[in-house]
């Protein structure tokens, strides 16, 4: 880390400004520089372009899709089958499907607990450690 990064008195990383020269700023004081300097990831300041956002926000609904969709096709198929058997044998009890199908949204919940949070630190360590989100 630099010396300027370091000292705020020495000047702002990012504006090349020292404090005094910051009162002067119209709208800007020096401790919002200095919070914005010391918010940002490795002293740098991340710059994305619309087209970069929009593909970031993709990708993140996306995973939250794919992480989400285990769990929601377990429900969705425990739901079919007790209604399935509702129909059968004529038992019209609406409490009857909510049980079972959060016995079985919880038990999948557990047993994909560790796909879950690896694709999530995947994502994680792609997104913060400055590689390709996958």
């Amino acid at each position: 880390m630099d010396e300027a990064a370091s000292n705020p008195e020495k000047g702002d990383v990012f504006r090349g400004i020292s404090k005094a020269e910051s009162q002067n700023l119209p709208g800007r004081s020096f401790d919002a520089l200095e919070r914005f300097r010391r918010h940002s990831r490795k002293g740098v300041a991340m710059n994305l372009n619309l087209d970069q956002a929009t593909e970031l926000v993709a990708r993140t609904l996306m995973l939250a899709l794919i992480i989400a969709s285990p769990m929601l096709l377990i429900g969705l198929v425990v739901g079919v089958v007790i209604s399935l058997l509702q129909a059968v044998t004529q038992i019209q009890e609406q409490t009857l499907t909510f049980v079972p199908k959060i016995v079985a949204m919880v038990a999948s919940a557990i047993l994909l607990m560790p796909w879950v949070c690896h694709r999530l630190m995947e994502y994680s360590t792609a997104m913060f450690g400055g590689g390709n989100v996958p």
